[in-house]
């Protein structure tokens, strides 16, 4: 049966420096257009000027909440088969553009 592997979910995820610094208005963005066929769910920490974020994403609804201080910036993607490749790259490529300062 080829749908065997369909529900097989994978993760991806980054890991920045303490000192990388985020637009939260940019990452809202990348969050609010996970999609929502593929995407299972997602969740990161952020440095977002002098304060830290963390977000979560689940069925379509982000949360976005003060946490205290982190190592590091790192966010980390729950998805299914249906997400490809270029997908993957894009979202990457879109939260590193989400980086105001390094």
């Amino acid at each position: 049966n080829h749908h065997a592997h369909d529900n097989e979910i994978q993760s991806m995820g980054e890991v920045f420096l303490a000192e990388t610094v985020f637009d939260w208005k940019k990452l809202v963005e990348v969050f609010e257009c996970l999609p929502k066929d593929s995407v299972v769910r997602a969740k990161g920490v952020f440095r977002v000027g002098k304060m830290w974020q963390l977000y979560q994403w689940v069925g379509g609804n982000l949360t976005r909440e003060p946490i205290a201080h982190r190592r590091d910036s790192r966010y980390e993607v729950l998805y299914n088969q249906s997400l490809n490749e270029s997908a993957l790259e894009g979202l990457q490529k879109q939260i590193q553009l989400a980086i105001k300062s390094l």
